[in-house]
């Protein structure tokens, strides 16, 4: 097709886009990915209106529940945002993926089931001061270009599943608030090559929710993970799990290093029996009127089957 056809495709696409019927929405967003698919030069423009509408603010509905109407998330919204999450996914996924050198700047976005698995993201992905509903994950990504993850509100659950930057990026999640039924979760199971250093920044994370760490035994020298400045408000937890080794021999878990830590007499620091004995949580420089509230968590089989097969299929 001539550049005209595609111009007009374009149009068409973000018309329907706009329109304020959520089943138009949805079909604009079909065509425009499409578009990109088929249009290089402008591949980018339309990944961008798709970024787009993921930063819009979420519509809203009334409800009739009783007497009083309440407001709700609209249906057809969260459907359409669900959409752009996957056409995105879908489109990274694997070697030969067509959207894999593309920036996606989703600034202030709300992202609802948010999903990325098994990709290698060649551009930049931005996703500073999201909104993170529902269950989003990030499963064995490779980020290029970097993730810029700083000032999140987590609402719902965030996982980095043996999530990686490329060579001189890094994974920033500096100042990230973990609301209250939310849930931070960063499992490792692939660390870096021996004498490197995870180039991951969960750093002054403020939480009122979950922050999880599940670690494996590697065949490397021990690396180390930092976690620096985390702030455990009332409500706030935070568990060291252990995870089945990804390679035969497995002799080292990493060393995680709990620096500068701000807690309260509520708070939780939950550590797996297996773990306890191990000498690998290294607690420096903590801060508090007292200190949490430290709870063995004694992980049988079932328990380690459950949180396999839960990352699996994230």
């Amino acid at each position: 097709m001539d550049s005209e056809g595609l111009a007009k495709r374009y149009q068409d696409a973000a018309a329907q886009i706009g329109h304020d019927k959520a089943a138009v929405r949805l079909a604009g967003v079909y065509a425009l990915a499409r578009l990109a698919d088929d249009w290089p030069d402008q591949r980018q423009t339309c990944v961008d209106v798709l970024c787009a509408y993921l930063r819009m603010r979420p519509m809203m509905m009334d409800h009739h529940e009783g007497e009083y109407p309440v407001v709700v998330p609209d249906d057809g919204d969260e459907q359409v945002r669900r959409t752009v999450s996957d056409l995105i996914s879908n489109r990274v996924r694997g070697e030969d993926a067509l959207w894999a050198d593309c920036d996606f700047n989703l600034t202030y976005a709300c992202l609802l089931d948010f999903r990325l698995r098994d990709a290698n993201i060649r551009g930049r992905f931005i996703i500073t001061g999201a909104t993170i509903t529902g269950r989003c994950s990030f499963t064995r990504v490779i980020f290029g270009g970097g993730l810029d993850a700083r000032e999140l509100r987590i609402e719902g659950a965030l996982k980095l599943n043996d999530v990686l930057p490329g060579d001189e990026r890094t994974v920033s999640l500096t100042e990230t608030f973990v609301a209250e039924g939310g849930v931070l979760d960063f499992v490792l199971t692939k660390p870096p090559t021996a004498g490197k250093q995870w180039r991951v920044w969960p750093t002054d994370i403020r939480c009122r929710g979950t922050v999880s760490l599940k670690v494996a035994k590697s065949t490397y020298e021990q690396p180390t993970f930092r976690v620096p400045g985390l702030k455990l408000e009332p409500t706030g937890r935070f568990r060291l799990l252990q995870a089945p080794a990804a390679e035969a021999g497995s002799t080292e878990f990493p060393r995680i290093e709990a620096n500068g830590w701000s807690t309260t007499a509520s708070s939780k620091v939950e550590i797996a029996g297996s773990l306890q004995s191990s000498g690998i949580f290294d607690a420096i420089a903590w801060t508090g009127a007292e200190l949490p509230q430290f709870k063995s968590v004694y992980v049988t089989g079932l328990d380690i089957d459950a949180i396999l097969a839960e990352d699996s299929n994230s």
